[in-house]
């Protein structure tokens, strides 16, 4: 949840790059790609998965899916929460994780799920869009954008802007402990749990969950260190998704598979990952059957006549591949400045009024140790940056 009250002055840990890998948790074979857990301090780990959209189906879901108690006379969520759980067993789905923040009663930017958008995109956030493809055959075009909508993205969640260009960005960082503006409560300067999605060069996606080591306990990773360890991953695009306590990844037929602060928790937004498909081999070439010679004539009383000759078989035609594989389409990430704080939770209203005012001022797409908001702790590592 977006509103929570900061929590401020917990000393940052020292990242430790122990990595665990394991192998999907005993879920199906070809179900769900493997996940690795890193060990970044004492009481902090890292859960992620990296994939390829190619053969893994990336979707969304919304509470209720989209019930009219919910999303009824122009509302957003109406304060309804459901289990990500819940979410991926209605839709058949591998695994859920938590997507959008939400101010206790309304989802908080564009939520797509089919196209259809159940939230409006909001100039404060940022959005995953993943557009349309041919399973199997096509990747579908993933970008990180400020400009997404239902028709160019089919699924679309959205957060806060952490890494752009391979470069620490922190969206909103001039907001922190301003109790009003937008992303005032999100912690930004104290290790907490993250759930974090991102892109890398290659055309992969990265899904990664920040937790305490133990069930029932606070810790994580403040979003300078969250940034910092993505890009040591080789992710060069990425915005933070929800976290705190609702912080979570979910395997059908596991369960939750990260330590949970107070238990599973209720969401509005679920990034989910669909069963895998196989990759479509491109069909071998067939060549067309030989055509039968003429039968030769009856011999008759004349001489007879030379044998007719063999009609040649056709060549036959060669098959071409299937459509290429495409290719990470090209990442939109300019930043708007910021249009105003938000009303005191007390107002009847947490959206911020149209042309409110800027309180941050445009911020070039390539912005070298974040944006200009307020000091980044010091990158506890300088690894990553190019191993991709």
């Amino acid at each position: 949840m977006l509103l929570r009250v900061a929590a401020g002055g917990i000393a940052a840990a020292a990242l430790v790059a122990a990595v665990h890998p394991f192998i999907a948790f005993g879920a199906p074979a070809g179900a769900l790609p493997n996940f690795s857990v890193d060990t970044v301090s004492s009481g902090s780990e890292v859960t992620w998965t990296a994939f390829d959209p190619l053969t893994t189906p990336i979707e969304a879901a919304v509470v209720n899916d989209g019930s009219s108690r919910c999303f009824g006379g122009g509302s957003h969520g109406d304060g309804c929460f459901d289990r990500i759980s819940s979410m991926v067993d209605r839709h058949g789905a591998a695994a859920g994780f938590t997507a959008n923040y939400n101010n206790g009663t309304d989802i908080l930017g564009l939520a797509v799920v089919d196209h259809h958008a159940w939230a409006p995109a909001d100039p404060h956030t940022t959005s995953l869009c993943v557009g349309d493809s041919i399973p199997g055959s096509t990747r579908p075009t993933i970008t990180i954008t400020k400009s997404g909508d239902a028709t160019t993205c089919k699924t679309a969640v959205s957060g806060e802007l952490i890494v752009a260009n391979s470069q620490p960005d922190i969206e909103g960082q001039a907001d922190e402990n301003h109790k009003g503006a937008f992303w005032w409560s999100v912690e930004q300067s104290s290790p907490v749990q993250r759930t974090l999605v991102g892109l890398k060069q290659d055309g992969t996606v990265m899904i990664a969950v920040v937790s305490a080591v133990k069930a029932k306990q606070r810790n994580g990773l403040t979003l300078p260190q969250a940034a910092r360890w993505l890009i040591d991953h080789g992710v060069v695009q990425a915005i933070a998704l929800d976290g705190g306590h609702q912080a979570e990844a979910y395997v059908a037929g596991r369960g939750s598979i990260v330590p949970l602060q107070a238990g599973e928790p209720g969401v509005q937004v679920s990034l989910m990952l669909g069963r895998t498909v196989p990759v479509i081999p491109a069909p071998p070439a067939t060549p067309a059957p030989a055509v039968p010679a003429a039968a030769a004539p009856a011999p008759a009383p004349a001489p007879a006549a030379p044998a007719p000759s063999h009609r040649p078989s056709p060549t036959p035609t060669p098959r071409g591949p299937v459509p290429g594989t495409g290719v990470l389409g090209s990442v939109v990430l300019p930043r708007l400045p910021e249009s105003g704080a938000l009303p005191a939770p007390d107002q009847p209203s947490l959206r911020p009024a149209a042309g409110s005012g800027t309180s941050d001022a445009s911020v070039p797409q390539v912005a070298v140790g974040g944006s200009p908001g307020g000091p980044q702790a010091a990158p506890t590592s300088s690894g990553g940056l190019t191993s991709w």
